[in-house]
């Protein structure tokens, strides 16, 4: 059995060297050719994070898968797009091999007061998942990051089964020590 790289160790074993941000990409966090895209994703979002620092808050993340992301290094380099008293657009491009794989744009921004009032979601119903069996790992069938989720199957048909349902819900788990919530977000 292979040992798993888990998320909170990938993030930690990071490089960083002014505006770009080394990541090294091991086999089990793949999806075929390249890394699974939410692993992309939070390692582009780590990066904006790291050269433009905390203070404010993430307010839309966009990402765009241009190419492969394989297994070994990975650089994300970070350009401040604009930055002003409250709003900071930012651009973190991943690049494996010498190749652009993804592009992020990021805006972030200062808390402000507002007249919105506030608006709870409310969690859609489902079977709990206590009630589920955990979905397996299957090597040759599923792919190999599907290893570090707990994944339970709720409602819907599943996938590739031509079933008739349009909608699907999966109760879903990170199985990695603690790691920043707004990762953790990007990362599912």
């Amino acid at each position: 059995m292979t040992t798993l790289t888990q998320f909170a160790d990938l993030i930690a074993s990071r490089q960083i060297s002014g505006q770009t941000v080394r990541f090294q990409i091991p086999d089990d966090w793949q999806q075929g050719v390249t890394a699974y895209g939410g692993l992309v994703a939070a390692i582009g979002a780590c990066a904006i994070r790291d050269v433009l620092g905390e203070e404010r808050a993430l307010r839309a993340l966009q990402v765009n898968f241009v190419g492969s992301v394989p297994a070994g290094p990975a650089a994300v380099q970070v350009t401040t797009l604009r930055s002003g008293k409250s709003v900071t657009q930012a651009q973190a491009i991943v690049s494996a091999n010498g190749e652009t794989a993804c592009v992020i744009s990021a805006v972030l921004a200062l808390s402000r007061e507002n007249s919105l009032t506030e608006f709870a979601l409310t969690q859609p119903s489902t079977r709990p998942a206590e009630a589920l069996d955990d979905l397996p790992f299957i090597p040759g069938r599923t792919p190999a990051f599907f290893q570090h989720f707990r994944s339970r199957w709720a409602e819907g048909d599943p996938p590739a089964s031509a079933g008739s349902t349009l909608h699907s819900r999966i109760w879903m788990q990170l199985n990695s020590n603690p790691v920043n919530s707004e990762l953790l977000c990007i990362l599912f």
